[in-house]
């Protein structure tokens, strides 16, 4: 044969043998697929004839052998079932899941005995290594047998002699068993191992509570606690978590006398009551923080949080007058006084700056001092010593000023300066998001709506949620009148609020409300007039407000902030606790997906007398 003829011969075998090998790795994937679309469609007998092939051809592949076997359990081919997996234990003895599956079969046929025999077969054959401990959990898991996976889990405890625990997947088994004693013993077991793993205890504890709808939990997890307190009461991460659940479930007094407890057992430097402190000031428990900041100064110039509480009880003061609703000047002097005081006692600390911005603001937003309060701010700004930052936020702050001054061109420049040093940090964002509120003061609702677009996606919460409501209300509302008259007017309106004046303001959505009775901005005015009323004392007329908003606008995205707010002056102003129950029970009904929903529903409870710990 020429050597012609010998690689023409060669070239047609190889295409031969390539086309052969090609088809049947194609066969090979049309089994797969094949097994797989009548297993889906439910057609158990075809899926059975190529999973049985598939299992056959790869006999050590988990996937085909677990569809192989529920084929031919859906099948009722319960005998041939046990043969298999028999045949698999045999193959692969260290599979201890395998057993499983076999005591899973006996289950099926009524043999419970035979079933419990191989589950415990397969906890003995387990080996104390950790991926085959969670798997053969795993196994008792998908099939509903729980306490069979808690009995591995703590064998594997045993065998691994301190290597890993199995805590929380433990106590994820009892929780689902509402075994709650259980489920606390291992996160305090967890807790004692690691004291680092407290945060990740927290977590996990606050996704427990939220579901225990009849309290039965969170009250033994209480008592639990200050067992564990008092039987080791300079144990960090119980001390810890204890103060944490009284604070969650505010109780901030509380949390305060444990907190206060543990600091002088610890002699610690006050962190955790100075941080109890600033979560009773977000949540406007005023008396809790002021107990806080006192007893920090108490501890003297060695506490390193004395002048930030002595900063704080100053803040609280101006917090608990201005948010109340009657308050004279002669109030609002005596906490200028107070401003100056500690002023002079923190004069050259780094508080300083923060208690001259605080002073600064009462003066100009509340005392009509606005030209004592630039000085002030730009005293800070023309320091050299002092941080940058500090002078930006001073600068917003003087921006702020000239809104209230009517000087709003200046504002913005101001504005503008620090949103271009800081275009993407939060200070950046706040700066963008008064920009924007000056050109919607100004009745420039394009520039605002720009600046508000990209603020939507702001990584802070606080900033995007204002940015997406301005921005709603500007889009609702400037193409129903070309000439934007009835929003140019609530605009200017917010303004005049800004500015605290009132009766001007107040005027203003008068004037709305006759002109323009039809219009869809009636359900704003109707929530801003509300609001006014409130700051005058007049409660009556803020609820008559709030449900005109209601009736007129039962679609409106306010009614849920209107309904929530006409509670919480029932139950505050009012003391008519049963119109409030009435009023939380209707958003806790047919409000669910609101943001009030959560304290909507704490509200109603505390006044329904539940005992909530």
């Amino acid at each position: 044969m020429s050597s012609l003829k010998i690689i023409f011969f060669l070239t047609c075998l190889l295409t031969l043998l390539s086309q052969y090998s090609n088809s049947c790795l194609a066969q090979g994937t049309t089994d797969a697929q094949l097994a797989s679309f009548y297993y889906q469609n439910e057609e158990y007998d075809r899926a059975l004839l190529y999973y049985e092939k598939l299992h056959r051809e790869h006999p050590t592949e988990t996937t085909y052998f677990k569809f192989y076997l529920n084929s031919l359990l859906k099948t009722s081919q319960h005998d041939q079932a046990v043969k298999v997996v028999k045949k698999q234990i045999k193959r692969q003895p260290s599979q201890s899941d395998l057993g499983v599956e076999l005591g899973n079969i006996y289950l099926v046929k009524k043999n419970n005995s035979k079933a419990n025999q191989e589950f415990e077969k397969a906890i003995e054959k387990v080996t104390a290594n950790e991926q085959k401990i969670v798997k053969l959990a795993n196994a008792f898991i998908d099939i509903g047998k729980l306490n069979y996976a808690i009995l591995t889990y703590t064998k594997g405890r045993k065998m691994l002699r301190g290597q890993y625990g199995f805590e929380f997947e433990l106590a994820s088994l009892y929780s689902q068993k509402g075994n709650f004693q259980m489920v606390f013993q291992e996160y305090f077991r967890a807790m004692e191992l690691d004291p680092r793993k407290v945060n990740n205890v927290k977590s996990k504890l606050m996704a427990l509570l939220r579901s225990d709808s009849n309290k039965s939990a969170s009250e033994l997890l209480r008592v639990e606690l200050l067992k564990k307190v008092q039987k080791n009461p300079q144990n960090r991460p119980y001390n810890e978590i204890l103060i944490w659940y009284f604070t969650q479930d505010k109780k901030f007094n509380t949390a305060f006398i444990h907190a206060k407890a543990y600091d002088k057992r610890t002699d610690a430097p006050g962190r955790r009551v100075y941080n109890l402190a600033q979560t009773c000031l977000a949540n406007q428990d005023y008396q809790t923080a002021i107990a806080c900041y006192n007893y920090l100064i108490e501890k003297g110039p060695k506490c390193h949080y004395s002048n930030q509480a002595k900063t704080g009880i100053v803040k609280v003061m101006e917090l608990q007058l201005t948010s109340s609703i009657n308050y004279s000047k002669e109030d609002l002097i005596v906490v200028e006084r107070e401003y100056i005081k500690v002023l002079e006692d923190l004069k050259g600390t780094p508080s300083e700056y923060e208690l001259l911005q605080g002073l600064a603001h009462l003066q100009a937003f509340y005392l009509d001092k606005k030209a004592d309060a630039v000085v002030l701010l730009k005293d800070i700004m023309s320091r050299p010593n002092v941080n940058s930052s500090i002078k930006d936020k001073c600068k917003l702050e003087l921006g702020d000023i000239y809104v209230l001054q009517g000087k709003v061109w200046d504002a913005s420049l101001n504005f503008m300066q620090v949103q271009k040093k800081y275009k993407h940090d939060i200070i950046g964002h706040e700066a963008r998001y008064r920009i924007a509120k000056v050109a919607y003061y100004t009745g420039d609702f394009g520039w605002a709506q720009n600046q508000l677009d990209v603020l939507k996606a702001s990584t802070s919460k606080l900033i995007a949620n204002d940015a997406l409501t301005l921005s709603m209300l500007i889009k609702d509302n400037v193409g129903f009148d070309s000439l934007y008259t009835p929003l140019k007017m609530f605009s200017r309106s917010e303004l005049l609020l800004v500015q605290h004046k009132f009766d001007e303001a107040q005027a203003c959505l008068d004037s709305i409300e006759t002109i323009f009775e039809h219009h869809l901005i009636l359900d704003n005015v109707y929530f801003q007039k509300h609001s006014i009323y409130v700051k005058k004392g007049l409660i009556n007329e803020a609820i008559a407000q709030l449900e005109k908003l209601i009736s007129y606008f039962p679609y409106s995205i306010l009614v849920d902030d209107a309904i929530f707010a006409q509670a919480n002056l029932f139950e505050n102003h009012l003391k008519n606790t049963d119109k409030a129950q009435e009023l939380y029970k209707n958003i806790m009904i047919n409000h669910t997906g609101s943001l009030y929903a959560i304290e909507a529903r704490k509200r109603f409870r505390n006044l329904r007398g539940d005992n909530i710990n």
